[in-house]
């Protein structure tokens, strides 16, 4: 299945150039995607950021009380 609708880059870059838009294989070739790929990506790091730093909340918390049972 080609989906590709120009006969070459060079065709595909002019016409993104003309029309001052990015070009996607499967979109309609505007900056629509590029805005919604890159708000995607980083609401994705922060969940990363923040699931991975109370990760390691708990697991320090872990390591604390059972330091603070061994002492005891």
């Amino acid at each position: 299945m080609n989906t590709f609708p120009y006969e070459s880059w060079e065709e595909a870059f002019q016409a993104a150039k003309e029309a001052g838009e990015g070009y996607f294989t499967w979109g309609p070739g505007g900056n629509t995607a590029t805005i919604i790929l890159t708000l995607l990506g980083f609401t994705v790091m922060l969940v990363t950021v923040v699931m991975g730093i109370m990760l390691e909340d708990r697991r320090l918390n872990e390591a604390a009380a059972e330091l603070a049972k061994e002492q005891a």
